[in-house]
Formats: structure tokens, C-alpha cells, sequence
């Protein structure tokens, strides 16, 4: 049985040297081509028509988007082996490579026993074996209005908090404002920031160690706020997987707050998340617009147990109970969380969180807990 090589490359010249290369092992090898860069449901499907594919190979005919793909194939299949090439032997463009989670870099002079040992890994450790990152985590509305933003604000507080005190390498969470219409982050903290998303996804230098110069400190918090008034174009949306990477391998949390529409570049952050809270008010309508985010995630290729509920305004006077909502749509409820209003509103007012000795933020606290023990 042939195991695929996957040739992902706008470089026709590129291609017919690697595919003669892939043909030069026999019958046993196989190239199998995709002639553009992918979106990242474009190479989920590419994968599973292909599962068997033990390598990957990238061309970086166009650096940012050849070292994108590579982030994407590494999240989508851990397990490949994945690598970059150009025709002309180019250092720099080889480290952009590596840092993208590439084994190694194929270029001139081309020794086609050697690259099939190559892309046959015999001369690398299992992509497994690769160092720890950390986790993202999504909260996404059932609709605006119901306290996702703030609950996702607080969950990652409370993880900063707890981030400090293990002592983590990775170290610090991230906060990512994803609103790109109707952000209120920076508002609500009362924020100023000088940088935002946007310019993190035009960031041309090492986004890994430049970090810093990107957030804005908030407490133990790194916030990275959303543009205030131009959102970002589709064109550099599609960046934002190499963004959530980085992040993952900066800070032991990227907490991601969602808009309630699941935008193409939200679709890219669900789908990066080891975890994606749909928050939501136990009343009818929202329980179904609950419903809908969540088979919205599933279509997307989310396993059931990735996705949580949190009831949020638990106690207020709805036409259900919490304890009536065991599940959606197969989905667990994750937390329960106390309306507190007066509480609420005055950490809004006072650009604050919620007092400790809210019921609400005792709700939220409990819920980071769990995040942390879990991930």
C-alpha cells in the first residue's frame, strides 16, 4: 500500500522536483498535490481524504502563508511529519520553517535517497515528542447580552492567578478580545491600549518574544484588544491561526472571548480551542440560540465533549431551572453562574471585577479551577 506524501505548494516548479523525488522511492510512495495555500477547513478536508499520509511538505513560495499552513497541518494532525522547501537554499526561510513546527527544511542540492529517508523520518524524533504548549480556550454567547465577555474575563483572571502561583515555564494567560464589531474590552477596563490584534496580525518580526510590545498589562493579565474602530480585513484574518499558535506557545492560557456570530476567523479560533464555553441564560430563547451555537461547532468538526454550557443568571426569574437543562444537544452544563446584578454592574461602573463576595464571581472562580485541573 502507497502512504502519501502531501505537496502543498503553488510552486509548479517545486512540485515536479518533489514529486520525482516521492516517485524515485517506488510504489510505496505516492506525492499528492495541493496547489494553493489552504484555509484551515480547506486542509481539514485535504487530511481526511488522505489519512493515511505520513508526511507533509509545505513550500514557502510565499513565507507567511507556507509557515501558516504548517501551524495548521501540526494542530489538524499532530502525528505528520511536517516540512517546508524552496528550490534555492534560503536560511531564513528555513528557520521560518522550523519555528512553524517543521522537522526540517528540503533544498538544494537534491539527494533523492536522502530526502526519502527524510520524509520517511528516520532521522527525527515523533512530532509527538514535541515541547508542551498551552491551551486556548473559547467563550462563545448564545446571543449578546449574556455575560460571555464578562465570564471569560473573569475565568481568565482567575487563571492568571492561578498560573503564578504553579510557577508555570509557559507562563501568564492571554486575553483576546475576537469582537471585532463590538468590542468592549478596553472600554469596560478602562484601557488605552497602543497596539491592538490588528497589529499583531501585521507584526512582521518574531511574534514569540515580542509579546509584550503587542498587550496591554492588566493585573496578573495580558490583554490584546480588539481593534477600535477598523476590524480587520478577510485577508488578514486568515493570519489569525499563526496568531492563536504563538499564543499557545507563550502563555499557559489564550482565553478567547467570541462574538455571538461565528465569523470565518472565529471559526478558525473554535476550532484551535482544546475548549469552547457557550454561554448562555436559562430562558427559551436563549436556550435555543444555545442550541444552534452548538451544532454550529459540531459542524465544524468539534467532538462533543470539547464543548461546554455555562448558565449564566441562574437564579433569576426564567421560565427554567438549570437543573431542568441537563444537556444540549448532548453537550454537558459545565457551570452554573448566580445573577448578581448589582454586583455585576458595579464592577462595570468602576472598571473592576466583580467583588470576591459576589455569588457570581464564587461561580466563575470555580469554573477556572476546573479549566486549570483539566488543561
Amino acid at each position: 500500500m502507497s502512504r502519501p506524501v502531501l505537496i502543498i505548494s503553488p510552486d509548479k516548479k517545486l512540485n515536479r522536483i518533489l514529486s520525482k523525488i516521492v516517485e524515485f522511492g517506488g510504489p510505496y510512495h505516492k506525492a499528492v498535490f495541493l496547489e494553493h495555500y489552504p484555509t484551515f477547513a480547506q486542509l481539514g478536508g485535504f487530511l481526511a481524504d488522505h489519512p493515511d499520509a505520513h508526511a507533509g511538505v509545505v513550500g514557502f513560495e510565499e513565507p507567511r502563508s507556507a509557515a501558516r499552513t504548517i501551524e495548521i497541518l501540526r494542530v489538524l494532525q499532530p502525528d505528520i511529519l511536517a516540512f517546508g522547501a524552496h528550490r534555492e537554499p534560503a536560511p531564513r526561510l528555513a528557520a521560518a520553517a522550523l519555528k512553524a513546527g517543521a522537522v526540517d527544511f528540503l533544498a538544494p542540492p537534491w539527494n533523492p535517497d536522502a530526502l526519502l529517508g527524510r520524509l520517511a523520518g528516520e532521522e527525527f524524533p515523533s512530532p509527538g515528542d514535541a515541547p508542551a504548549v498551552g491551551a486556548l480556550i473559547s467563550f462563545l454567547p448564545a446571543q449578546g447580552g449574556d455575560g460571555a465577555s464578562t465570564t471569560a474575563l473573569h475565568v481568565a483572571h482567575r487563571l492568571a492567578e492561578a498560573t503564578l502561583k504553579a510557577d508555570d515555564p509557559l507562563g501568564g494567560v492571554l486575553f483576546s478580545d475576537f469582537d471585532f464589531h463590538g468590542s468592549a474590552t478596553a472600554f469596560r477596563l478602562r484601557l488605552n491600549p497602543p497596539r491592538t490584534l490588528l497589529d499583531a496580525l501585521h507584526a512582521t518580526v518574531d511574534l514569540d518574544r515580542s509579546w509584550p510590545t503587542f498587550v496591554t498589562p492588566w493585573g496578573p493579565l495580558s490583554i490584546l484588544a480588539a481593534p477600535a474602530q477598523d476590524p480587520p480585513e478577510v485577508s488578514e484574518t486568515k493570519y489569525l491561526p499563526t496568531l492563536l499558535s504563538s499564543a499557545k506557545r507563550r502563555y499557559r492560557f489564550t482565553v478567547v472571548d467570541l462574538p455571538p456570530a461565528l465569523y470565518s476567523a472565529c471559526r478558525d479560533a473554535a476550532m484551535l480551542s482544546e475548549r469552547v464555553f457557550v454561554v448562555c441564560c436559562p430562558d427559551r430563547i436563549s436556550l435555543h440560540l444555545a442550541e444552534r451555537r452548538i451544532l454550529d461547532l459540531l459542524q465544524l468538526g468539534l467532538a462533543p465533549e470539547q464543548i461546554k454550557i455555562v448558565i449564566n443568571r441562574s437564579n433569576s426569574e426564567t421560565l427554567l431551572r438549570p437543573d431542568q437543562v441537563p444537556s444540549i444537544a448532548g453537550v454537558e452544563v459545565a457551570a452554573s453562574l448566580a445573577n448578581d446584578y448589582g454586583h455585576v454592574n458595579e464592577a462595570y461602573l468602576s472598571g473592576q471585577l466583580v467583588s470576591p463576595n459576589s455569588p457570581y464571581r464564587t461561580g466563575a472562580d470555580k469554573l477556572a479551577d476546573k479549566v486549570f485541573a483539566s488543561l
